[in-house]
């Protein structure tokens, strides 16, 4: 029985979509991917126009792209895809003798995957035959009685390697952010595909948003051409006829830039990535994890403050070296924490580089003022918000100005920056879906080293060479650098550490 055949059924699905008149749409995009036969004219026209191909398939597809706006039934489909490729078709000839195939639903995070585990769970409660096959539930997991399991979990790349997949569902593709993954959409689709059986089916499906990702490449790659993945674009109406015209309409006059990706369909013409991930792989001194304090060189510091419960506390040290601007230091305190030992802890760092003064994010306030003072250390807000720190680094990597340590969250951080146009002002840079505490404290370090105007670029011991200092990582994946010390630069003191006086 095909995907279609279950949906038309009383028996079956049916009574789950209440009025199948409202699904044309999405009905017609799984016969293209099934590539079924006595496909309609209206099927025809329907395919042509959303994925823009000219002929229907003879094959049915291994990987499909689905761009569609928000309400359009995204999740749904992903439900029944799940269950379908889980119930009815057969796999014995691929599976060995006890080994289970698993079909994987990856969603952007832990509550978005309960809530597609609660519709494929109604799925399944629809027959009392689709209930008998329920082995057992899990959190993030449904285990059939035909050595299937359904996993729903959040984007990992981590979570999906080992396993046999008969199929994987990308949901929200378009959102992934994964902070241990360089490039979480990338790494994760590489660590599915070598566990993909002959015969299972990819499928990458999420509302748009900036032109940059994987599935922004995909769509660019694939669009309208044959024999490659089925890409699908569509706005919320073409595929949802049923939701509300005039909340669109409203959407639209309220901010047509973001109504045109919430409902039209269309990736954010105003958004786009922050950097080449390339050229963010060209700034990183591989395997150099940290560096020591050395004599005769002057270090900014940088502070990104947190309150112990949501956010990261970080702190990021930097120098010149020549023309260059070096990251020495890269610390985070995940929560939860208290921030006094913090404060603590990272003061001995700050002094380690001789350093009395650090600048900290300019929301930090008295958080941080007064307990790095009884420390010893004297903070002094930034000037800059952390979008204009990100708008003065952007320039020092495009021309390789600057050496990055290897340190994994820093680096996804940096690649996760999203860049927004805004209209009579700056861009916008953050991570628009996840955090950057890290890259906030270490561009910070870096841009004022680059902003030093009291000090040029020839340095007292600019030869010496730079030699990594063989740090441990701590259980948070935090790294500890450096040695103590107790040297003291006064603000704007241009003498360097070493006591000599600058050429």
């Amino acid at each position: 029985m095909n995907i279609v055949e279950t949906v038309e059924s009383d028996k079956l699905f049916k009574p789950w979509f209440t009025d199948l008149t409202t699904w044309e749409a999405w009905i017609t995009y799984l016969r293209a991917l099934f590539a079924l036969s006595g496909a309609s004219s209206g099927d025809l026209a329907t395919f042509k126009e959303l994925s823009e191909t000219p002929k229907w398939p003879l094959e049915p597809y291994e990987e499909s792209y689905v761009v569609a706006g928000r309400r359009s039934g995204k999740s749904s489909i992903v439900s029944l895809i799940a269950v379908y490729m889980a119930l009815f078709k057969d796999w014995t000839s691929i599976l060995s003798k006890g080994e289970k195939g698993h079909v994987f639903v990856i969603a952007t995070n832990k509550v978005q995957a309960g809530i597609i585990q609660g519709k494929i769970i109604s799925l399944l409660d629809l027959q009392p035959s689709f209930r008998r096959m329920i082995k057992k539930v899990k959190a993030d997991e449904i285990e059939l009685n035909n050595e299937i399991v359904i996993s729903v979990k959040p984007a990992s790349f981590r979570s999906t390697r080992g396993y046999t997949i008969i199929a994987c569902i990308l949901e929200e593709l378009a959102f992934w952010r994964y902070e241990e993954a360089a490039i979480p959409d990338v790494e994760i689709v590489r660590a599915l595909r070598p566990g993909l059986v002959r015969g299972g089916l990819m499928i990458g499906i999420s509302s748009p948003y900036a032109k940059s990702g994987f599935l922004y490449d995909q769509v660019m790659k694939y669009r309208g051409k044959e024999g490659g993945p089925l890409v699908w674009l569509a706005p919320t109406e073409r595929m949802n006829p049923t939701f509300d015209k005039a909340k669109i309409a409203k959407a639209f006059a309220r901010d047509p830039v973001s109504a045109a990706s919430e409902y039209g369909g269309q990736f954010r013409a105003d958004t786009s990535n922050y950097c080449d991930p390339d050229i963010i792989d060209g700034c990183v001194a591989h395997a150099r994890h940290g560096l020591a304090y050395r004599e005769g060189i002057v270090y900014q510091a940088f502070i990104d403050a947190s309150g112990g419960r949501s956010d990261s506390f970080t702190l990021g040290i930097s120098h010149r070296e020549k023309e260059k601007i070096v990251l020495d230091c890269a610390l985070e305190r995940r929560p939860p924490f208290k921030p006094e030992s913090v404060i603590e802890e990272f003061s001995k760092t700050i002094k380690s580089y001789h350093l009395h003064e650090a600048v900290a994010d300019r929301y930090a306030g008295e958080l941080v003022v007064s307990p790095f003072k009884t420390q010893g250390i004297d903070i002094v807000n930034s000037k800059r918000t952390k979008s204009e720190l990100y708008l003065e680094l952007l320039p020092l990597l495009l021309n390789g100005k600057v050496e990055l340590l290897d340190n994994g969250r820093l680096i996804s951080q940096l690649k996760s920056l999203d860049r927004k146009v805004r209209v009579g002002g700056k861009d916008l840079i953050d991570n628009f879906h996840g955090h950057d505490d890290v890259i906030n404290a270490a561009a910070g370090a870096c841009v004022l080293c680059a902003l030093e105007e009291d000090v040029g670029p020839d340095w007292a011991g600019h030869g010496a060479s730079l030699k990594p200092v063989k740090a441990k990582p701590e259980p948070d994946g935090a790294w500890v650098v450096g040695s103590s010390g107790g040297g003291k630069r006064q603000r704007g003191d241009t003498r360097l550490a070493d006591g000599g006086k600058k050429k």
